[in-house]
């Protein structure tokens, strides 16, 4: 029997981007897509034919830059909203990463997908050296992310990692929760 993402116990995720072939991380890409309720639900079930079509076990939405824009934040919120419902449909799992920035007290983000926050990097993107996410920038982290409703610790303990923040930042110890 041929191991499909149905069969297997592996999670893959499709990840979506914001990237052109002119521009890395468009936002005019992003109001173009999602100017207008029909759009983006086209553009959700795009997404999901395709994670079905190459057997993905969930979808990873990775649109950055878009930052205080709420605009754009209000557009995609349709999307999301049209995405969970075609994902839970299809059977596949929804991530949608967030870049720290995002003022997601200003936002009512919908319960269902899981939400990342990226929390790697204080002043933009990139491995260049400079400072890099603190025990002060890693807190404020854990307190948005907790006003979506989600534990911020999810995600690695699931993978059977474990986080310490209150300990004065102990990340990626190999204990295992339960």
């Amino acid at each position: 029997m041929r191991t499909t993402a149905k069969t297997s116990k592996t999670k893959r995720y499709m990840t979506v981007v914001n990237n052109t072939r002119t521009a890395d991380k468009s936002t005019d890409f992003l109001e173009t897509l999602l100017a207008s309720k029909s759009k983006a639900d086209k553009h959700a079930k795009e997404v999901v034919a395709l994670a079905e079509k190459y057997n993905f076990t969930g979808v990873e939405i990775d649109y950055e830059q878009i930052r205080d824009n709420l605009s754009i934040w209000k557009k995609f919120l349709v999307f999301e909203k049209a995405l969970y419902a075609r994902t839970k449909k299809a059977g596949l799992d929804l991530r949608i990463i967030l870049e720290p920035s995002t003022p997601v007290s200003e936002i009512n983000f919908p319960k269902g997908p899981e939400y990342v926050v990226m929390s790697y990097n204080l002043y933009g993107y990139g491995t260049n050296p400079g400072p890099k996410a603190d025990y002060k920038f890693l807190k404020k982290m854990v307190k948005d992310i907790s006003s979506l409703g989600q534990d911020p610790g999810q995600g690695q303990r699931e993978k059977g990692w474990h986080q310490h923040l209150a300990d004065g930042i102990k990340v990626n110890s190999k204990e295992k929760t339960s």
